[in-house]
This record gives structure tokens, C-alpha cells and sequence, in this order.
């Protein structure tokens, strides 16, 4: 009989499969590949793996203990009740202890494997997971066996009645050793404000030493507190899942990305849902992703989508940058009088905002498409502040009187000429 170990495969699409396979030919093992992709697939990784570990028990057990699963599947017998404490001894065991010949163990029985009491005993809820697992495994095998069976009723109902005592006996044998006496529990004041004043980025007693990582720190361990976030959901949580406008964080299970280079990418349990952030927690994310990593906060900006509830002046100053919706440069008032492509101005009256870079003739409106364009020339002392407040007030005008989609039409050109403006009041005079 082989020895079965867990591997993980990935797939070339990204997706991660755990796997049972022979330790020494390195070959999936027949029925419990069949039911990871039949009965599992659709749980995380790491679920598919808890899984396999009871199955591994349970076959290391049976190699042990000289039975053959398939040979008592088939047959009806399945297990007998002294068979059933040993396997249930077994799950809460280290899978280090099956490495020992049978004969340096227990010989209490010539087929059934004992333990030591010396035999150190893993957590309880670690062994609730293997006997489970070992519970609905065997479930499995046993009615796909009944489905070949076929049209045999009495055969049917001799062996339905074999696997209904089976898990009668494996559910009276788990509500006997019943779950952790110790219940999770979570932080009591006392240890919450302990921690609170850790993270503090200002405090003394942080353990971190750089401000950006006291920073993202302190995000983290907000989330986790306010949002109840598993770690597997806090660590696959990306940039473009927060709603900084709603308030809202997504929830995502997402498949597997085969651009991420970790063997064991984090992903949810559990569906996907909606979260609402806090405005204090919001204010902790926008900081976060606007200040702390220009990174992060690019690819908000790209992320997000094109409709934005509101679009203030301040907002605009801050992702201007960050869009990079502006693509030309500034020229000087001589280059200005000189430009071959004409002075852009907001009306024919108006003081000139630049000029344009090329010869040709343009067909788009101008100054608006202007602020986009690569061949646009902005002039230092230009009224793009007053261009500025004039699409933003456009923009509230169309959110109040139609919709998002149609008033954040001119949210690039917004951008563009939000950045103008920023470059400007920093004296910036950025020549090629």
C-alpha cells in the first residue's frame, strides 16, 4: 500500500488544486483526486487541504492496520466498532507517528493500531476537522457505491443500512469527544486598548521602526478589529475593492491568479459579500492609499470606476497627480507669443490658457479636449483655476439634475486641469 502525502498542483490557468498523492511515485491517487474535483473543487485551497489531511489519516491508518478501504467499501462490511475508536484514536495523532513500523507501536490487537498515551495529541479543533472529513469521505465512497449497485434493491437496502449504522457511529463517537472546551473568544477592553496604544504609529511602544509600515500596520489591525476580517479575506483584499465614495469594502472570492507568485495565494472561505466601512476607518484607508504608497494609490485611481459620486476641487488637487491625465508641458509667455499651432483661450475675450504644439488643424473643442492632449502647451500664468471651477460646477449641476453617468463625462479633462492648477500654485515650469 502506498504512503499518501498532500501536494499542491497549480494549474496553468492559476489555479491551485490540492492533491493526495503517492509520496514515491508522485502519482494522484484515484479516488481522492476524483472526489476533490467532484465533491470539493469549489472550496478555497487551503479547505481542499484540511480535507486531504483527514483523508491521508485515514488511509495511513488503514495501511497501518493492514485493511483495504476499497476491499471493505465494496463489500458492505466497512468498519467494525473496535476499528472505529482506533480511527478515531488515530485522527489525533501527528501524521509523524504513522512514520513508526506497526510493530514498534501498541500490538493490542494483530490488525488494529494503538497508541501510546505518551503519543503527544494535536488541538481539538484540528482533530474536529479530520474526523470530519473522514466522516463525509467515507459518506462519499459509500454512496457511490450504492449507485453501483444499480437496480438490486435488496442488495441496496443491506448495504444503505451497513452505511447508515456507519455514520450513526462516527456521529455518536464526535458528539462523545465533542469540540474545544475553551471557546474562541475575543479581545476584552483592556487588551483591545493594549493593542490600540501599540499600533498608535506616534506611540513609543510601536514595535515597528518606519512610518509607512506603522502605518499599514495599524490599517491592518483595524480592519481585522472593526471589519471581523479572517486573515485569509484581510490578505487577499486588493486596492480596487475599496469604495472610498460609499464607504464599502467588497468581499471577493476570486479564482486563483496565476500572476501571483505565492504557492499559497490567500483566498476566501466563504462567498463574497459587503462590508461598510466606518468614516473613521475610511479616513484610515484614504490616507493610507492617497499618502502612504503612491503604488497602491495609482492603481485606485485606475481601478475605480469611471463614475464618481462626487468630485470636489479637493478631491481633484488629490488623485490629479495620480491619473496623470495631463501629458504636456508647460511653456513660457515668449514661447507662448511664438507657438505654431495658435493660443488656446477659454472665449475670445480671454486671457490666453497656452497654446497648441501642433500645425495641423484640430477638430476638437477647445480648451476642454485641450487639457488631455499631448500637444497642449499650458502657459504658467494661465486662469486654469477659474477652467477649474467652472467644470466643477458643470459637474454638480448635471449630478443634481440627470445622473452620475453624464455628469462625470469631463471627470479626466477634470483631472487634467486639476493637476495644471496643482503644478502652477508650486511654481512648476516644466519644459522639455
Amino acid at each position: 500500500m502506498c504512503w499518501p502525502v498532500v501536494r499542491l498542483h497549480v494549474r496553468p490557468s492559476g489555479e491551485r488544486i490540492p492533491l493526495l498523492v503517492d509520496r514515491d511515485l508522485g502519482v494522484p491517487l484515484q479516488m481522492p483526486t476524483l472526489y476533490v474535483l467532484t465533491a470539493l473543487r469549489s472550496r478555497a485551497a487551503n479547505t481542499i487541504a484540511q480535507h486531504l489531511v483527514g483523508l491521508q489519516v485515514l488511509l495511513l491508518w488503514c495501511r497501518s492496520a493492514r485493511i483495504s478501504l476499497e476491499d471493505r467499501v465494496d463489500s458492505g462490511t466497512l468498519f467494525r466498532a473496535y476499528e472505529l475508536d482506533a480511527l478515531w484514536d488515530a485522527a489525533a495523532r501527528p501524521i509523524a507517528h504513522f512514520r513508526q513500523e506497526p510493530a514498534a507501536r501498541s500490538q493490542r490487537s494483530r490488525n488494529v493500531v494503538g497508541f501510546d498515551q505518551t503519543t503527544p495529541s494535536l488541538g481539538q479543533d484540528t482533530v474536529g476537522n479530520r474526523r470530519r472529513a473522514i466522516r463525509r469521505y467515507l459518506a462519499w465512497l459509500s454512496e457511490r457505491r450504492l449507485f453501483a449497485l444499480g437496480h438490486q434493491p435488496d442488495a441496496q437496502k443491506t448495504y444503505r443500512d451497513a452505511r447508515d449504522e456507519l455514520l450513526r457511529s462516527l456521529d455518536a463517537r464526535s458528539a462523545r469527544h465533542g469540540r474545544s472546551g475553551d471557546p474562541r473568544q475575543g479581545l476584552d477592553d483592556a487588551e483591545r486598548r493594549a493593542l490600540l496604544d501599540a499600533i498608535d504609529p506616534g506611540s513609543e511602544a510601536n514595535p515597528w521602526k518606519e512610518a509607512a509600515v506603522r502605518q499599514r500596520n495599524l490599517l491592518m489591525i483595524m480592519l481585522l478589529l472593526q471589519l471581523g476580517l479572517r486573515r485569509g479575506e484581510l490578505l487577499a483584499l486588493r486596492v480596487e475593492d475599496i469604495d472610498l465614495q460609499r464607504g464599502q469594502v467588497r468581499l471577493i472570492r476570486r479564482p486563483d491568479d496565476k500572476r501571483d507568485s505565492r504557492k499559497r495565494q490567500p483566498v476566501l472561505k466563504t462567498q463574497g459579500r459587503l462590508l461598510d466601512l466606518r468614516s473613521d476607518l475610511a479616513d484610515l484607508v484614504s490616507t493610507y492609499i492617497l499618502h502612504s504608497d503612491t503604488q497602491n494609490a495609482k492603481v485606485y485611481v485606475e481601478a475605480t470606476s469611471d463614475i464618481i459620486d462626487r468630485l470636489d476641487k479637493a478631491l481633484a488637487l488629490k488623485l490629479a497627480p495620480l491619473a496623470q491625465a495631463f501629458t504636456g508641458h508647460f511653456i513660457s509667455a515668449e514661447e507662448l507669443r511664438k507657438a505654431p499651432g495658435g493660443v488656446v483661450r477659454g472665449g475670445a475675450q480671454a486671457p490666453p490658457l497656452g497654446a497648441c504644439g501642433q500645425q495641423a488643424f484640430c477638430g476638437f473643442a477647445a480648451p476642454i479636449a485641450c487639457y488631455t492632449c499631448r500637444q497642449f502647451r499650458p502657459w504658467r500664468d494661465g486662469p486654469h483655476a477659474a477652467v477649474l471651477e467652472r467644470l466643477i460646477r458643470e459637474r454638480e449641476r448635471l449630478q443634481s439634475t440627470t445622473d452620475s453617468r453624464i455628469a462625470s463625462v469631463n471627470d479626466r479633462t477634470i483631472l487634467a486641469v486639476a493637476e495644471v492648477v496643482r503644478l502652477c500654485e508650486e511654481g512648476a515650469n516644466i519644459e522639455e
